[in-house]
């Protein structure tokens, strides 16, 4: 007498749900991007007012970019040593260390501050803009060029 089992059948219950599953994820993430995506009111102005300032330019055309609010300071300071013109990061003194770190706690406190655009252009080369905010509000007119920071003394 043999001991063969008899074969059962294959389901596709588990690939149905595994399937299920991953649509569900993708519908989550979609509708995720699409109701929380795109900037808030303070970075459309600050993209406003640099991209009109730029226009006035006559520079290449921009690809992309990147917006950097005053408690992001540091990554702009690394965007700017990887992209385009500033003394490394760890050549800089401790208080102007402590001034790129205290941007987000200034404008925390105050409402005012610094923020950047950083954009690539259609050349390969980097821009940015730099905007003074005030209680939430662009303020004067942006300064637009290379992508070079100078850290104050």
């Amino acid at each position: 007498m043999s001991e063969e089992r008899p074969e059962r059948p294959r389901t596709w219950v588990p690939v149905a749900a595994a399937g299920g599953v991953a649509v569900l994820v993708l519908g989550l993430a979609f509708g995720w991007t699409l109701f929380t995506d795109g900037p808030s009111e303070v970075e459309g102005a600050m993209v406003e007012a640099c991209e009109t300032v730029y226009a006035e330019t006559d520079g290449p055309a921009i690809v992309s970019g990147e917006i950097y609010e005053p408690d992001e300071m540091l990554d702009y300071y690394a965007v700017a040593e990887t992209h385009g013109e500033a003394v490394p990061f760890d050549e800089l003194t401790d208080e102007q260390q402590d001034g790129l770190r205290g941007f987000g706690a200034d404008y925390s406190e105050s409402g005012s501050g610094s923020a950047a655009v950083v954009w690539r252009l259609d050349d390969d080369t980097y821009a940015h803009c730099l905007v003074r905010l005030s209680e939430g509000a662009v303020i004067g007119t942006p300064t637009v060029g290379p992508l070079e920071v100078a850290v104050a003394e």
